[in-house]
């Protein structure tokens, strides 16, 4: 009896320490789970230093508890590749419909992330055991709920055309076009189209016009669909930056990219402003924001979420940024982000062609001699033959080529660029009025022509003017001709792009390797010789 009793109170204590055990494990996997927990969460941040801005409102925003519904924000619009109709929407090149990044986390990069002075690094764990983290590698967690979407209005095409003086906007909607704006084309040239931006509920225009020719500044509005209730929302004495204000999905804030002035470090911010130019601020001052993320096939890498947050996509490192408007945090995730490819391919040409803007922070505020114009205005011609002496291995840019060229670089001497500057390798092989037959020659021998756009008046009379380079296409029509725009520094763009706006197509120029001199004959000998100058380059790009 004694025996069955201890056996009984034996099976009773191991039963107690299996029921220990079991508690235990249990435990052990909600310790860890609320470890993770605690790690996922973003870490605690003060917030970032208040900035004085244009409009004399500073400070961080402050994004109130809205309603969470379950619309999501409008498909993305974008420019269109080879005319000039637009599409409302929160970005250009957004991935999804929504803009939505999903919470999957990519792989670690090896290095850690330089960070700047909006980058914030979480504690955490890390392999060298300092307890700091080496990466701002993390999923985007959405801090907010989503945006409150008003429903929209009726949908519309928004266009630019030049007509004499006069530069229109118009919206149209079912075949019928009314006019939304006018502006002196002087000051809102064709390129400008990529200030214009409709807002995701169809109800209002961005756009931006210079407050006169030859200066950097530029003074930007919103206008009604139907026209009416224009506001100037922002006056930027240099500012303003050749990129595309994007609108958040509730229309309700725009942000929009600066760059540098003169004398400051060469780079570019990232903005936010409300709807009706108030409470400006930056929100991004970091190295992983740069030029680079604008220049190429892409027409927009800024795209708002639908929570109130922004980001923005590095093509080139596969890395989608994230930037929490309320707090200033900055954060990344890996993807396999794949740039938009263009239907049009490129000439062989012997070494690559970079791409150049005559826009870029660096040089965009050098002085072109003699006409005392900066880069950022008048430098498209030095830019296409900087990018076309690449194409032939001569490296150079358009800050080095300005300063070879001094005295002869604005109107510019296109004869005398290749014979001092060129390394001796080139010479100017082409100059013609413009015909589609001569510009397939070139393309064929894999030659970046070199295209001037105009109204067709001389260079001193010319309102609309502007050199880009052809870098490939065929068919003698401007929509299948590809361009490289030292504008802005985007490869996207087909001719149609400014035809479609009532620029001209008026003269081409080509550089190719230079041949050996054939032996004079006397004839030649006593001929005069005199270097003519081939054309002017513009007094306003």
């Amino acid at each position: 009896m004694r025996a069955k009793t201890c056996t009984i109170s034996a099976l009773l204590h191991a039963l107690v320490v299996l029921a220990l055990l079991v508690s235990s494990c249990g435990g052990g996997n909600t310790s860890a789970g609320g470890a993770e927990k605690n790690m996922s969460q973003a870490p605690k941040v003060s917030t970032p230093t208040r900035l004085p801005s244009d409009s004399g409102t500073v400070g961080t925003p402050t994004t109130s508890p809205t309603k969470v519904v379950s619309q999501e924000p409008p498909s993305n619009g974008g420019a269109n590749t080879g005319g000039s109709d637009l599409e409302g929407g929160s970005s250009d090149d957004a991935g999804n419909s929504n803009g939505e990044i999903g919470n999957g986390s990519g792989q670690p990069i090896k290095d850690p992330v330089q960070t700047g002075s909006n980058s914030v690094v979480g504690k955490g764990s890390s392999d060298s055991g300092s307890g700091e983290e080496t990466s701002l590698e993390k999923p985007y967690r959405p801090t907010k709920p989503k945006l409150q979407i008003p429903k929209p209005g009726p949908e519309y095409k928004i266009q630019l055309k030049i007509e004499g003086y006069t530069t229109y906007v118009f919206a149209v909607r079912n075949g019928v076009r009314r006019v939304v704006l006018t502006e002196p084309a002087r000051y809102f040239p064709g390129m400008f189209e990529k200030y214009i931006r409709l807002s995701p509920d169809n109800r209002t225009l961005t756009y931006a016009v210079s407050v006169k020719s030859h200066s950097p500044r530029m003074k930007m509005y919103t206008i009604g669909i139907d026209g009416r209730n224009r506001r100037l929302i922002g006056d930027f004495p240099w500012q303003l930056w050749v990129a595309s204000p994007v609108w958040s999905p509730d229309s309700k804030q725009i942000a929009y990219v600066v760059a540098s002035g003169p004398g400051q470090e060469p780079g570019i911010e990232l903005w936010v402003m409300n709807a009706d130019g108030s409470n400006k601020h930056r929100v991004v001052k970091d190295p992983s924001f740069n030029t680079s993320l604008f220049y190429g096939n892409v027409q927009n890498p800024i795209r708002w979420t639908p929570y109130g947050d922004l980001q923005y996509l590095d093509y080139n490192s596969g890395k989608i940024w994230t930037v929490d408007t309320t707090t200033g945090e900055l954060s990344y995730r890996t993807a396999d982000l794949k740039a938009p490819q263009s239907d049009i391919p490129l000439i062989k040409s012997k070494y690559p062609i970079p791409i150049q803007s005559q826009n870029d922070p660096r040089w965009r505020f050098d002085i072109i001699r003699t006409c005392s114009d900066t880069m950022g205005n008048s430098g498209c011609a030095i830019t296409v033959v900087s990018m076309s002496f690449n194409a032939y291995g001569i490296k150079t840019d358009p800050r080095k080529l300005n300063k070879d060229l001094g005295r002869n670089a604005c109107p510019i001497y296109w004869t005398w660029a290749s014979k001092y500057f060129s390394e001796g390798k080139l010479e100017l092989w082409g100059v013609w009025a413009f015909d589609w037959y001569s510009l397939d020659l070139a393309l064929s021998m894999g030659r970046p022509a070199m295209v001037w756009l105009s109204d067709g008046l001389t260079l001193d009379t010319s309102l609309l003017s502007h050199w880009v380079l052809v870098v490939g296409g065929s068919g003698h029509t401007p929509d299948g001709y590809r361009i490289y725009d030292p504008w802005d520094g985007t490869t996207y763009k087909t001719l149609a792009y400014y035809t479609s706006k009532g620029y001209g197509l008026t003269r081409v120029y080509v550089y190719a390797p230079k041949q050996p001199k054939k032996p004079k004959t006397e004839r030649s000998k006593n001929s005069s010789s005199g270097e003519q100058r081939q054309s002017k380059d513009s007094k306003r790009d």
